[in-house]
């Protein structure tokens, strides 16, 4: 789920990029924000499996950290006034972090398989 989440955000912000000086831009932000709806409750429902007696506590810092770097996002984006720019740049690091996390967990499993640990 969060590969598509990752593809379909640096796909939209590609279509922002494409479409930012028509009306018609909006509706690859709305593919943005059901990429974001999308990974965001993925994303501390992986984690917080491994913090099941503090859930609460570990729930609050999630949030907090999800409030932090949306406020550092739009910080950056009126500051460079480049909202193209920045979807890009978040769209290429999400779909990167994608693809290393899913190429390494296929080399552990591939070597979980062999008997290798």
């Amino acid at each position: 789920m969060l590969r598509m989440a990752s593809v379909l955000m640096l796909g939209s912000a590609l279509g922002v990029a494409s479409l930012q000086s028509s009306a018609w831009f909006l509706v690859p932000i709305l593919l943005v924000v059901v990429a974001f709806g999308l990974a965001i409750p993925n994303v501390p429902g992986h984690a917080l499996v491994a913090y099941q007696d503090k859930l609460g506590t570990a729930g609050a810092l999630f949030g907090l950290m999800y409030y932090l770097m949306i406020g550092a996002g739009m910080l950056v984006t009126a500051w460079a006034q480049a909202l193209v720019g920045t979807l890009i740049v978040c769209g290429v690091i999400a779909t990167t972090s994608c693809l290393i996390r899913f190429s390494s967990g296929r080399e552990q499993r591939r070597h979980d398989a062999r008997g290798v640990v």
